[in-house]
């Protein structure tokens, strides 16, 4: 087969460009038993290609370039390509068999559109239209067009050593506003919910009633892209949020004891009569801390200030997180036990669930991170994630980030009965807002706003914070508010 190669403006072409071009030309001479595969990061919508995208893509790559004799090229428009051998082409099913998942070792050229549409997964919906193979000795006349290609807007990607090395300065910035600021102005917190129903009147009192059942502490990401130059570059790169989670671990800690007699957090969570006070017990406090900041002395005095103040508390852990250091995990998960707290395994998406079994981390409770698109899964990952839950368990499950009635409707036709997010904070506000009597001049959103608050000034204005703390006046009758149960949510609590 003989290909003539569209010749390229050398002036107006970027190297990048033109070496692809001229490995593209190479790689025609002899086109047998060998391929090209493009990645179009380009593709992906705003905020997408993420920076981790990039550096485990390019990983994949360039394993399978070194494996099959390839190369990988990273065009100025963010695009990926890689020219290697076919390989050997993967055996066919037998009539019957079922496919197993697929080997993270296995760099297979043939493997890698499948694990590159997992990866995009989570940006781009059919993510299929994303990757571009083309046999080079049948479609070598793409691959030269392709090369050919320009962008008017390209963009020259940043390799993955510089994609973290050039935002340390935001990761110092960072830290000093952590360190400088009044830090009741850098935190937020977030009440979860108990539905109860049918077989959970002896928890919360009622036979339809919300229970608050604790109340997350957390830094306000918002607030922090706020006081620093940089803003919005914060949470773009999880690998840098969780290098900066290190650094704010020691922080959280330090002014939660500080704040210990003056009204701070595990002052709220203490039982009423320890307080001087009579009524129901508030939620408890659950914080987010990395595996180091759990195994460090700081919180070792934390869990020593839960049991003095006999204040509940859980610790949040990011699957992420576990799943890079298992060892240091299994520690961590003793040391909070031995602590007598919960353990919450947080950051689960509903691809967790397809690829893993988190269920094998042994929490006490875990976090699943809702999406829309879990109600209209295909039909194969829908049955995957309904035999993940039924593993877990539903009572062990809190469905997060929980911003829609669809949300809640969708857990509750599965037996899960405990909730975070947006809505839930709606459903208390207006809860609060009913039984008040200094309600008559607040709004709705200023009484969500001021329950998100952990200092006195997001709480001014408001004449009943201990309404605030406790998160409902009492355990609520929520025929109103709450979605009506599917045929599963009749399972006890």
């Amino acid at each position: 087969m003989v290909i003539s190669a569209p010749r390229l403006d050398d002036t107006a072409t970027l190297a990048a460009d033109r070496q692809l071009h001229d490995a593209a030309v190479r790689a025609l001479r002899t086109p047998a038993g060998r391929v090209a595969l493009v990645l179009h990061l380009s593709r992906l919508p705003p905020p997408a290609p993420r920076p981790h995208h990039r550096r485990i893509a390019r990983a994949l790559l360039t394993d399978t370039a070194g494996r099959f004799d390839g190369q990988v090229f990273a065009r100025p428009s963010g695009d990926l390509v890689l020219l290697c051998k076919a390989g050997p082409k993967p055996q066919p099913l037998a009539p019957g068999a079922a496919a197993g998942p697929l080997r993270a070792t296995s760099a297979d050229p043939h493997a890698l559109p499948v694990i590159l549409a997992r990866l995009l997964q989570v940006d781009a919906p059919d993510p299929t239209h994303l990757v571009s193979v083309w046999q080079l000795d049948q479609h070598g006349e793409q691959l030269l067009a392709y090369a050919a290609m320009r962008s008017p807007t390209a963009r020259a990607p940043q390799p993955a050593e510089e994609d973290f090395a050039g935002q340390t300065s935001l990761v110092d910035a960072i830290g000093e506003v952590v360190n400088t600021s009044a830090i009741s102005d850098l935190m937020q917190r977030q009440t979860a919910i108990l539905i109860a129903g049918p077989g959970a009147e002896a928890v919360a009192g009622t036979a339809d009633g919300l229970l608050p059942i604790y109340r997350e502490v957390t830094f306000s990401i918002a607030a922090l892209q706020a006081r620093i130059t940089n803003a919005g570059q914060v949470s773009t790169d999880p690998f840098l949020f969780r290098h900066l989670a290190t650094r704010l671990d020691q922080r959280m800690l330090e002014v939660l004891a500080a704040a210990v007699g003056r009204g701070g957090p595990l002052d709220v969570a203490a039982p009423p009569e320890s307080r001087g006070m009579a009524g129901r017990r508030p939620p408890a406090l659950h914080l987010n801390l990395t595996v180091p900041g759990i195994l460090s002395p700081a919180f070792t005095r934390f869990a020593a200030s839960c049991h003095l103040m006999a204040a509940p508390a859980g610790i949040e852990v990011s699957l992420i997180e576990a799943a890079a250091d298992p060892a240091g995990f299994a520690r961590a998960r003793a040391r909070v036990a031995e602590a007598g707290l919960t353990l919450v395994l947080d950051g689960v998406s509903h691809l967790a669930l397809l690829i893993a079994r988190p269920g094998r981390w042994r929490p006490d409770l875990l976090k699943l991170d809702w999406q829309p698109r879990l109600a209209d899964l295909p039909a194969a990952e829908a049955k995957l994630v309904a035999q993940s839950l039924a593993e877990i368990g539903p009572e062990r499950i809190i469905l997060h980030r929980a911003e829609t009635e669809a949300a809640m409707r969708w857990g509750m036709a599965r037996g899960i009965r405990r909730f975070q997010g947006r809505h839930v904070d709606a459903m208390l506000g207006a809860s609060r807002i009913v039984a008040c009597g200094h309600a008559a001049g607040c709004t709705l959103r200023q009484c969500i706003e001021r329950a998100a608050a952990t200092g006195a000034a997001g709480r001014s204005g408001c004449g009943n914070r201990s309404l605030l703390d406790l998160g409902t006046p009492a355990p609520t009758l929520a025929r109103t508010a709450v979605p009506k149960a599917g045929p599963r949510a009749a399972l006890p609590a």
